[in-house]
């Protein structure tokens, strides 16, 4: 089974990076995309913009030559900034 994190807030918000294992918890959700990975034809490479928070319309400072690698590194500095 793959490893979820979650963050449950005092008002008991449960917040965590969207898995379809999420689709197994009962009641209303609310689910916001993050971030946009995006390939830039100028310079032939995806990038990661953040859309949300203190980084919103940022992007990381790298970039891919590969989606699924610029699919990673979000999930990385997403996990790094919720549950660090």
């Amino acid at each position: 089974m793959k490893e979820i994190n979650l963050t449950i807030k005092p008002d008991g918000t449960i917040h965590s990076l969207y898995s379809d294992f999420l689709s197994e918890f009962e009641g209303k959700k609310e689910i916001k995309r993050a971030s946009e990975v995006e390939f830039n034809s100028d310079i032939q490479k995806w990038i990661v913009t953040i859309l949300h928070g203190i980084y919103a319309g940022c992007c990381l400072p790298m970039t891919f030559v590969k989606r699924e690698d610029a699919i990673n590194a979000e999930i990385e500095f997403f996990n790094q900034e919720l549950f660090s």
